[in-house]
């Protein structure tokens, strides 16, 4: 929030302890941070705070440096971060010595447990929340998927745009992933598909994925993956994600395997990585099944699915490690706030906490 930051912004915050870390079961835990609170998984963070670890030599305030497993053969630094959403192996290929990151090669994290809780589900959108696009529909079909966070997903079209999702109106789409999204939250028959079988901290909807639905990928897929997808993901409150998103290259991985039976790894794109190119090292991320982790899972109505993790390959750079100050008297910063709602500017907001 303001002054210290923007209705953008995204953070993580490191914790050198957690209940995993004392116990031995991780390096280093993670809070991330959204304007509208802390989320449970963010893969491109995961990606840029792999490299951010490695290259920080600082016993203060990361203590279990040692701890991290180098891999000489391969130059690669194997850290286990303690997510919300559980513990997120990294991957991090390094300099000679092991001592900083290697720039030049794509960091890899295994995502939690990945799978789709409802496929082809036709979203009834009451009549104060329906957008012009929309028309004279009353209702969307869309997907339900969890890759760390539980994201909705479904084509620019079905929200009435598109095809070229980078020339969609960004307010007017904006606007349609709010109402989308306050259209499932209240619909209590829906509360099911983004509930977790093992955990009420991680039963939110997260964000919701609009996949550009044209028919050709015009952008240069990476090596080894079989074809592309560019999409936009709106999270928290309205945020907007420059990264085709880690969590949702996860989740929509785990939903292409078991809607459609692909499991090749795939390039995804955002509308940055596009922008500046679409190949790997300027944005684009690689998702891998693993086809070899296989397990079950019985959701909260019974239904058993099927889960794996998900290898999500990709380049991220960290952009500073900020100290905030708060300063005796300083009223308008104590507790932060937003001059945003909607598509207009209001007077500055408190943040309550």
């Amino acid at each position: 929030m303001e002054p210290r930051g923007h209705r953008d912004m995204y953070g993580a915050l490191v914790r050198k302890h957690t209940e995993l870390v004392d116990e031995g079961y991780a390096d280093v835990g993670v809070l991330f941070m959204t304007n509208a609170g802390y989320p449970t998984m963010c893969g491109h963070a995961v990606i840029a705070l792999g490299r951010l670890l490695v290259d920080i030599h600082d016993d203060e305030n990361f203590p279990n440096r040692k701890r991290f497993t180098y891999k000489p053969d391969e130059q690669v630094m194997i850290i286990q971060l303690h997510a919300p959403c559980g513990v997120i192996p990294i991957a991090v290929p390094t300099t000679d010595n092991g001592s900083k990151s290697d720039p030049e090669r794509s960091v890899s994290f295994f995502s939690v447990p990945s799978f789709p809780t409802g496929i082809n589900v036709n979203i009834s959108i009451p009549e104060n929340l329906r957008w012009p696009e929309l028309g004279q529909r009353t209702e969307v079909k869309a997907d339900i998927s969890y890759g760390g966070a539980f994201f909705c997903i479904l084509a620019d079209r079905e929200l009435g745009f598109g095809p070229h999702l980078e020339r969609a109106d960004r307010a007017a789409l904006e606007n349609a992933t709010r109402n989308l999204k306050s259209a499932i939250i209240t619909n209590k028959e829906l509360r099911v598909l983004y509930s977790h079988p093992k955990s009420e901290a991680l039963s939110v909807l997260y964000g919701i994925l609009v996949i550009d639905s044209k028919e050709q990928c015009m952008m240069e897929l990476a090596i080894e993956t079989r074809g592309c997808e560019t999409g936009l993901c709106f999270f928290a409150n309205s945020q907007i994600d420059r990264s085709p998103c880690g969590g949702g290259v996860a989740a929509r991985v785990a939903l292409a395997w078991q809607k459609n039976g692909r499991t090749e790894p795939w390039t995804y794109h955002s509308l940055v990585s596009n922008a500046f190119g679409g190949v790997m090292g300027v944005g684009a991320f690689i998702g891998f099944l693993c086809r070899g982790n296989i397990s079950e899972v019985t959701l909260k109505d019974g239904r058993t699915v099927q889960a794996a993790p998900v290898r999500v390959s990709g380049f991220a750079h960290y952009t500073g490690a900020h100290c905030f100050v708060m300063e005796k008297g300083d009223t308008i910063g104590e507790k932060g706030f937003s001059m945003y709602s909607g598509n207009a500017f209001v007077a500055p907001t408190r943040v309550k906490k």
